[in-house]
């Protein structure tokens, strides 16, 4: 397993050979803020502030030992990206926590001979900052 590897759903990528070259996820989710102006007093009052979804994105390739084994390889991979519902989210250099996320769409940029490339979308609507993992919860293959 390399740093960028993930998994989803208590699967990894590179099991389905999904090898990840690079990880977009924000620092820090969105914040959306409610601000109103009260007459007669300078100035404006903020009413509200809190996350909003977070958005992370995983680019890499499908790899087949042939150009018909790609072709299965694509059709066994949405079986890893399929939940009926929010499912772990967990970063190989990051198992400190995990995002309970929802895949969205993958995108297959272009196909050539024996690699697929793609970019993956996920979207974390409920917890946007992650949930923390106690050390007692850590396996060497993510989250217990």
């Amino acid at each position: 397993m390399t740093d960028l590897d993930f998994s989803y759903n208590s699967l990894n990528a590179i099991d389905y050979n999904f090898h990840t070259t690079r990880i977009i996820n924000p620092p820090l989710a969105s914040q959306k803020e409610t601000i109103i102006d009260i007459p007669k007093i300078v100035g404006l009052t903020q009413l509200e502030k809190k996350f909003t979804k977070r958005d992370i994105t995983i680019e890499g390739y499908l790899e087949g030992t042939s150009v018909s084994n790609l072709i299965t390889v694509i059709e066994a991979f949405p079986a890893f990206l399929y939940s009926a519902e929010d499912a772990q989210l967990i970063f190989n250099n990051q198992t400190d926590r995990y995002f309970l996320a929802q895949h969205n769409k993958p995108t297959v940029l272009l196909r050539q001979q024996t690699k697929s490339l793609m970019r993956l979308f996920f979207t974390c609507l409920d917890d946007p900052l992650g949930i923390a993992v106690t050390a007692d919860d850590d396996t060497q293959a993510g989250i217990a």
